[in-house]
């Protein structure tokens, strides 16, 4: 009997642990322990897992009329002089990247879904560049990003006001992550709820797969390694997401940095009904102050100056300055866009028979100016061009210093916004004219080589005086001293610096600059310094102009 008691208890004791261990299967542990999405915890009589989590989060948002989000995107460089840091040591530099988010999510069908990401990025001015804006000290930089459905067709645009420093994703790719592309990411909940109340899930791995589309392309361009999603734990929702990345480069004791990104978004109450979808803007270019002076949106005080450097002063030219300052004048506000210019400035020219209409224009690489060509015609004759420069400047849209081309001059643009005009004068007497962008976001004269091809003309007076008339007694002196010099071009260079204008001789052969200076009121520069001072031996590629 005692034998069967004891045979009896240790059946019993087997079967009780069986049970606990189907219970703990059950509540506690997972079902596969390698597939930790169905893991099946208790809360509040309740069964929970990640995937079930998620599954609701996803009818919340996905089907919600209307939701929104905000949040934080940021961005920490701390550079060492050694892997070794003291404690209490600082890093020698910091560099700040910080952008405030906005979202908005509308939804009415499965072929009408739109998601608006704005963002205002905030960081030192000295991390700008002029892309997007001249103004260096300028710290505006705000950004919209589109991308949707509608009526069945694929819609995105982007525009940015300002510098150029964004950060594009989609916000719902992130919201609602694809949980059948979790290769190689680890995953991290234990069914608890934390002090806030909260339920946290935390996806680790290389580039996280399951939001990867979220950041375009193929998912490479995803930055971070780290998701944590936190829901509430009584109404199952979705409240935050939080990614993370940081990594360490260098070390040995030498140089070494830390750098770290972080993005936060908070979702806002999701709401039902009908909500009306607002349009995509048509971008022409990602500049939006660019773009809208393009569209007609934008606006700008146009410049009453006309320039013409590059030719001599005549009738003509006169003719087409007045025509020009009469067509600001008559402008009945203050601002005006580039359709109500055009139209004034083509009305005005009529009243001189002439035609003056838009033909095409061209933006520079970095964004920050676009250049509006007009053509003037007379009796079906071309005569010229005016060239209108808008530059954007903290923000705005500027216009100064409008160019006059004729027919007969060769207009050349450049890719940086340089414009270069070739004039010939005589048959061996040529101009060439360089206009730069400023950082005071103004177009100028930067300057000017006027080249004389054959140095023996120089000795008749009219060919002398049309070279340069400011110092004809003392190049006819130069010229008269050095008539069987062997010298064969001369060149004259007027160079905007600080603000002035300097005049500068360069003849072709010689390297005794210094010592022609010192024999003559004249100064001289060597050919190799004279490019150096100009810049005109970088290379740039030139621009292509678009047809209205």
């Amino acid at each position: 009997m005692d034998t069967k008691k004891v045979l009896w208890g240790i059946v019993i004791f087997l079967l009780s642990l069986v049970v606990i261990y189907k219970i703990c299967n059950i509540f506690i542990t997972p079902v596969d322990p390698l597939y930790p999405l169905d893991a099946i915890y208790e809360y509040d009589d309740q069964e929970i897992s990640v995937r079930k989590l998620f599954e609701a989060s996803y009818e919340d948002i996905h089907y919600s009329a209307y939701w929104s989000v905000t949040g934080s995107y940021s961005e920490r460089t701390e550079s060492y002089h050694s892997s070794y840091r003291a404690p209490g040591s600082s890093p020698y530099e910091i560099l700040n990247k910080s952008i405030n988010i906005k979202y908005d999510h509308y939804y009415k069908d499965e072929d009408n879904v739109l998601g608006i990401l704005d963002g205002e990025c905030i960081e030192p001015y000295y991390e700008f560049t002029c892309y997007g804006d001249l103004d260096e000290q300028s710290t505006i930089s705000t950004y919209s990003y589109y991308v949707g459905i509608i009526n069945g067709y694929k819609k995105t645009a982007y525009g940015y006001s300002g510098h150029e420093c964004s950060e594009r994703f989609e916000v719902d790719k992130i919201l609602m992550p694809n949980l059948d592309n979790l290769t190689k990411v680890a995953i991290y909940f234990d069914g608890s709820v934390d002090e806030q109340g909260h339920f946290v899930v935390k996806f680790v791995g290389n580039k996280l797969p399951c939001i990867a589309p979220a950041f375009g392309g193929d998912g490479s361009r995803s930055p971070f390694n780290e998701a944590e999603y936190t829901f509430d734990a009584q109404t199952r929702k979705l409240v935050k997401v939080t990614l993370k990345y940081e990594y360490s480069h260098g070390g040995c004791n030498g140089p070494f940095s830390v750098e770290s990104i972080c993005l936060e978004l908070t979702i806002n109450d999701l709401a039902y009904g009908d909500y009306e979808i607002p349009d995509v803007p048509n971008m022409v270019c990602d500049n939006s102050i660019l773009s809208g002076a393009l569209t007609g949106e934008g606006t700008f005080k146009p410049s009453s100056v006309i320039r013409n450097d590059a030719s001599e002063k005549s009738s003509l030219s006169s003719t087409i300055s007045n025509i020009w300052q009469n067509a600001v004048s008559s402008i009945p506000k203050e601002s005006c866009t580039v359709d109500e210019i055009s139209e004034s400035l083509s009305y005005n020219a009529i009243e001189y028979g002439m035609n003056i209409v838009k033909k095409d224009y061209y933006m520079n690489r970095y964004e920050n100016a676009i250049y509006i060509r007009y053509l003037i015609t007379q009796d079906e004759n071309e005569i010229g061009y005016i060239l209108m420069p808008l530059t954007v400047y903290s923000a705005q849209l500027c216009n100064e210093n409008n160019i006059l081309i004729f027919a007969g001059d060769e207009l050349f643009a450049w890719e940086d916004g340089t414009i270069w005009i070739n004039h010939r004068i005589t048959s061996s007497i040529t101009t060439d004219t360089y206009y730069r962008l400023y950082t005071d976001g103004i177009l100028k004269l930067d300057h000017r080589i006027t080249r004389e091809s054959a140095f023996s003309r120089l000795s008749k007076t009219e060919e002398l005086s049309l070279f340069s008339y400011g110092d004809f007694s003392e190049l006819h002196r130069f010229v008269k001293e050095h008539s069987d010099s062997g010298y064969t071009r001369m060149d004259k260079y007027e160079i905007r610096e600080n603000g002035y204008f300097n005049t500068y001789y360069v003849v072709e052969n010689t390297t005794y600059s210094k010592h022609l200076s010192e024999e003559y009121d004249l100064t001289f520069l060597s050919s190799d310094y004279a490019t150096e001072l100009t810049e005109d031996n970088r290379e740039e590629k030139d621009a292509t102009w678009i047809n209205f």
